[in-house]
């Protein structure tokens, strides 16, 4: 509950996205103090530099399962970066999609480079989680491209990508405790089932319950929100 084990590398830690991004958030502020300048694109590469030279500097210590929080430092910045240019409602020109594509495509080679060739330091190094930061912004804007194209020819009912856009974080706490649950299920009870039915059962059961767990949650928000919940007194 609190985020700590993650931080203290403990064994218990899991669901590093959610104590990362709340310091983000924290961090945040502090970002957008210097944002607010003129030179937003200098901000934004600075804080992207201090990001990966943290990153660098963490690698191969006691401390390298902080770089899969570290090395996302960049993909947030860019991210704000981004969100600037959409409240600007800045077009993107077709040199810069071209340059997009270069980029993603340079991160899917590296990618691959480091999965080939370096593996034994993918995860100690972070060199597993580099790549990313080339490929997350172009990715993005292919799948918003897309999306805008499927729009423009009426195609705009995508209830399926709605619904994981509208549960999205409630997806990501569940799907893996649910495939690690079955998985051991499997495994104790002896039962013949391949990994594709697997999948496909835990997914179901995934959205299923991220479906009750955003109403639960949603309930109780607006509950206190509107003060109906009682407090006990001793």
């Amino acid at each position: 509950m609190t985020t700590f084990s993650f931080w203290l590398g403990l064994d218990s830690r899991f669901d590093w996205y959610v104590p990362a991004l709340l310091v983000l958030y924290l961090l945040t502020p502090l970002f957008m103090y210097f944002f607010r300048g003129r030179n937003k694109v200098i901000t934004v590469a600075v804080a992207s530099l201090l990001g990966i030279l943290l990153s660098v500097v963490l690698s191969g210590t006691s401390l390298s399962y902080l770089l899969i929080f570290t090395i996302r430092i960049p993909i947030f910045c860019v991210g704000v970066f981004v969100g600037y240019l959409i409240d600007q409602k800045r077009a993107i020109s077709r040199l810069s999609l071209i340059m997009h594509l270069a980029v993603f495509v340079s991160g899917i080679l590296l990618l691959v480079v480091s999965q080939k060739y370096l593996q034994d330091y993918v995860w100690s190094y972070g060199l597993w989680w580099y790549p990313f930061i080339l490929i997350t912004l172009p990715l993005c804007i292919l799948a918003a491209g897309v999306l805008h194209w499927m729009s423009e020819r009426k195609w705009t009912r995508c209830p399926f990508l709605s619904f994981c856009g509208t549960h999205s974080l409630e997806i990501y706490l569940l799907h893996e405790r649910m495939l690690k649950m079955l998985t051991d299920l499997r495994r104790n009870l002896n039962l013949q089932v391949n990994d594709l039915v697997l999948n496909a059962i835990c997914i179901l059961i995934t959205l299923g319950l991220a479906l009750l767990l955003k109403k639960a949650v949603a309930g109780f928000s607006a509950r206190v929100k509107s003060g109906t919940i009682p407090v006990t007194t001793s």
